[in-house]
C-alpha cells in the first residue's frame, strides 16, 4: 500500500496543476442561466448512494460535503481520493434529438488527522459548468424576413477547499470548510439581421470570479448494543458575495464597415450566492447495511449577478441511498472475495433553481455503484477501494417549447487508505 501512496502523491500535484487550468466540458442549453449547471457533488461512495452525504461519517472515505466528517479519521490514517467520469447526454425537443459525449477529470482530495480529536482535508473539484450553443429565430417584419439570435457560452468555476473538524466528546463533531471559488465563463450573443446583404451585432461577455466562501457542518452519532449506528447531520453554506470582474464588448458588422464599441471593461462587482441548508440521517446495521436520506434547500431567487437577477427560483433536493456489504471488512471471518464488495443504489428528485417560461425544471434519476476492496502485497484486504458508479437521470421537459435531457454518467474513483506515522518495532 505504501508504494501506491508514494506513486499517488506526485499525481496529486500534477492533477492540481491540470485542474486549475482545465475547462470542464458540457453542452446543455440550461447552462445559459445563473451559474450554469452546479456540478455533481461527492466522491465514490456518495455517487453510488443517490448523492446522500450529510450524515456520511466513515474513516476510509472523504466526505467534504459535511466537513464535520473529517474527524472520523483515526490517528494513523491517510486517505487520498481521485476520480474521473464520462457522460453521454441526449438533448430532445419535439422535433429532433442530439447525442453528446464528454470525459472529465473530476476531483482530487486528501484527508489526514492532526490530533486525536482534529481531522482535516484538502481538495479541488468542479463547482459549476457552462456550455451551450443554440439559435433562436423570429419574424422581423411583415415581409417574411427572419432575424436569428445565436447564443453561445462556455467556461467553468472550480472549488479549492481546506476543511477541518473537531470531535467534541463521544457523540458530536463540528467542522468547517474554507473554499476558494475561481474560474471564468463567457456568455456571447450574435444577432443576425437580413438587411441589404447582411448585418450582424455581436455581444461578447466575460466574467472572471475569484473569492472565498464558507460552509459548516455538524454530526451527532451514537452506537447501539447490537453494533448498529445512527448519525444525524446538518450543513449550512452561508450567504456569499463572490467578487469578480465583468467585461462586455459590442461589435456591429455592416456590409461595408465594422463598428466596434467597448460597452463595459473590467467592471468590478459581486455574484451573490444564497444560504444553503441541508439535513440528513444515516443508519448502519453492523457495517453491512447502510441507509441514508438527505434533504437540501436553497433560495436562488435572491441571487444577484452584478446587480442583475436571472430566471432562478428556490431549489430543493431529496436524496435516498443504501449500501449492502455481505461480509463487512470489520468482520475477521473468512469469506469469498465477492462478499467483501459493497453494492450501492439510490435515487434523487431535485427541483432545480431554473424557472423558464413559467415552468420549474425538475431533475431526477437513479444511481448504482460498487465499492471493490483492494488487497495488499500480502494478499490481505485493506480499506482502499475502487469505486464505480452509474447515474441515469432526466432533466427538463418537452412542454412549453423546452428541452428534455437524458444523461448517463459513469464515474470511476480510487480511494487510497493507508496508515502513516507507525514506528517500527525493530530498526
Amino acid at each position: 500500500m505504501r508504494r501506491l501512496i508514494d506513486l499517488a502523491i506526485p499525481f496529486v500535484f500534477l492533477a492540481l496543476v491540470f485542474k486549475s487550468n482545465a475547462q470542464v466540458a458540457i453542452n446543455s442549453p440550461y447552462t445559459r442561466f445563473g451559474l450554469g449547471e452546479i456540478s455533481r457533488q461527492g466522491f465514490g461512495m456518495v455517487r453510488g448512494m443517490g448523492g446522500t452525504s450529510i450524515a456520511h461519517r466513515f474513516s476510509n472515505q472523504i466526505n467534504y460535503l459535511n466537513p464535520a466528517s473529517f474527524s472520523a479519521r483515526d490517528t494513523l490514517s491517510f486517505v487520498l481520493d481521485f476520480g474521473v467520469n464520462g457522460e453521454i447526454r441526449v438533448l430532445s425537443t419535439q422535433y429532433e434529438k442530439v447525442k453528446l459525449k464528454d470525459f472529465n477529470m473530476e476531483h482530487v482530495a486528501i484527508a489526514f488527522p492532526v490530533t486525536r480529536w482534529l481531522g482535516t482535508s484538502i481538495g479541488i473539484l468542479p463547482y459549476s459548468r457552462i456550455g451551450y450553443n443554440m439559435m433562436l429565430e423570429g419574424p422581423l417584419s411583415s415581409l417574411g424576413d427572419n432575424y436569428r439570435v445565436y447564443h453561445e457560452g462556455n467556461g467553468n468555476l472550480n472549488k479549492f477547499y481546506f476543511g477541518s473538524s473537531v470531535r467534541l466528546g463521544k457523540h458530536l463533531a463540528i467542522g468547517a470548510n474554507l473554499s476558494y471559488i475561481f474560474g471564468s465563463y463567457e456568455r456571447n450573443k450574435r444577432v443576425s439581421l437580413p438587411l441589404e446583404g447582411s448585418a450582424e451585432t455581436r455581444f461578447i461577455n466575460e466574467t472572471i470570479v475569484g473569492d472565498v466562501m464558507f460552509n459548516f457542518g455538524v454530526q451527532a452519532f451514537t452506537k447501539f448494543k447490537k453494533g448498529d449506528e445512527l448519525t444525524l447531520g446538518v450543513t449550512l453554506d452561508n450567504s456569499t458575495e463572490l467578487k469578480g470582474e465583468f467585461s462586455s464588448l459590442k461589435i456591429n458588422y455592416y456590409p461595408l464597415n465594422v463598428d466596434t464599441m467597448v460597452s463595459i471593461e473590467n467592471q468590478k462587482g459581486e455574484i451573490s450566492i444564497p444560504v444553503r441548508l441541508g439535513a440528513g440521517m444515516l443508519y448502519s446495521h453492523k457495517n453491512k447495511l447502510i441507509i441514508a436520506i438527505d434533504y437540501v434547500t436553497q433560495d436562488w431567487s435572491k441571487a444577484r449577478f452584478f446587480g442583475e437577477t436571472d430566471s432562478l427560483t428556490a431549489s430543493s433536493s431529496l436524496r435516498f441511498g443504501l449500501q449492502y456489504t455481505p461480509v463487512a471488512i470489520t468482520e475477521v471471518k473468512r469469506a469469498p472475495y465477492w462478499q467483501r464488495i459493497s453494492f450501492r443504489a439510490g435515487g434523487y428528485y431535485d427541483q432545480t433553481y431554473l424557472d423558464i417560461n413559467g415552468k420549474k425544471l425538475e431533475d431526477y434519476g437513479m444511481t448504482f455503484g460498487i465499492g471493490i476492496p483492494w488487497k495488499n502485497e500480502r494478499n490481505l484486504l485493506t480499506k482502499t477501494t475502487f469505486n464505480i458508479s452509474y447515474q441515469l437521470g432526466w432533466k427538463g421537459t418537452l412542454d412549453n417549447g423546452l428541452v428534455k435531457e437524458t444523461y448517463h454518467v459513469l464515474s470511476i474513483g480510487f480511494t487510497f487508505h493507508d496508515l502513516w506515522f507507525i514506528k517500527p518495532k525493530y530498526d
